[in-house]
């Protein structure tokens, strides 16, 4: 079998153990309810089968195969300041509960450092871009493509037409701290996805701190930001994995699929929104790199943490 074959039966393995598909998710059906979970158990199984005997499913049952992994792997949100649990049916993947406990204590204080871009005046609460961190107490890093879109191509960007939303929580009214206008473009990276971005005012939240040992296939990581809807791109049974509550913020898990400088490539759920979305080792809260693109459901790319601290090194 091709390497992404092989691959795909490793992270199944990780996430269904001995448990036949079908009765790993059974929980997670409970939960979710029936209209809204795609009945793909089956097909899902078949691929497993497939895989574990060196065939090649079709394309439906790897599609299957690779929308189960996600769903057992929700998207936990974050409620004042810190990060829900796991629901109990994540309890097929093992050691993944322990790892999130570790996770949830070691990424409270940093949560706040990592905010929603939006364009000032457009509706009561702006409009989200994407999502960007401080990588210092009044530098944030992006995308360069959410950059882009917030001045509309031009890569520059008037004092406090774009302010970031360190909040932006479920079912949470922001403290007006937790919003900062953006001063200026600062830097824009020549050809990676990476833009810094001033802030008009200095903040005393920690910088997140970047791996400085990278990340290795097979690590566990998380994408941390506001992923939206998009219901011109976004299959129905996203809600599976979201729920209703969208362009706010949340944890989404996921492993290190592989890596080949300047990029890494994951499995954590991400959707539009998401961009600019720092990709954290569940075992340190350290950067190892920051999201950039994908699509929910398939691979996702995000450019090294190495590679922005030599940009930042830089400029």
């Amino acid at each position: 079998m091709d390497q992404k074959y092989k691959d795909l039966l490793e992270r199944a393995q990780l996430t269904f153990g001995t448990t036949p598909v079908p009765q790993a998710v059974g929980k997670t059906k409970a939960i979710i309810g029936v209209p809204a979970f795609p009945l793909k158990e089956t097909e899902a199984q078949a691929a497993l089968d497939k895989l574990r005997i060196g065939q090649v499913p079709t394309p439906d049952e790897l599609a299957a195969l690779e929308l189960m992994i996600r769903i057992m792997r929700p998207a936990p949100l974050s409620k004042k300041g810190a990060l829900e649990d796991l629901p109990a049916y994540d309890e097929h993947e093992p050691g993944l509960v322990d790892a999130w406990t570790t996770l949830q204590a070691l990424i409270k204080p940093l949560l706040y450092s990592v905010g929603r871009l939006d364009l000032v005046g457009a509706g009561p609460q702006g409009v989200g871009f994407g999502t960007g961190f401080l990588v210092r107490s009044d530098l944030l890093v992006t995308n360069r493509h959410v950059l882009e879109a917030l001045s509309y191509g031009s890569l520059e960007l008037k004092a406090g037409a774009v302010v970031v939303r360190f909040g932006q929580e479920v079912q949470t009214i922001d403290d007006p701290a937790h919003s900062v206008p953006i001063l200026k473009a600062a830097f824009v990276h020549p050809t990676l996805d990476l833009a810094l971005l001033r802030l008009a005012t200095m903040t005393d939240r920690p910088p997140l701190r970047l791996a400085a040992a990278g990340a290795a296939k097979g690590d566990r990581v998380v994408a941390l930001g506001y992923p939206a809807d998009d219901p011109a791109r976004n299959p129905m049974f996203i809600k599976a994995v979201f729920g209703g509550d969208f362009s706010v913020k949340r944890a989404a898990p996921g492993v290190v699929v592989s890596t080949r400088a300047p990029h890494l490539s994951h499995d954590c759920s991400t959707l539009g929104g998401n961009s600019g979305s720092p990709v954290l080792s569940m075992a340190t809260a350290e950067v190892v790199g920051v999201h950039s693109s994908g699509y929910f459901m398939y691979r996702n790319q995000a450019v090294l943490a190495a590679e922005l601290a030599t940009f930042l090194q830089q400029v």
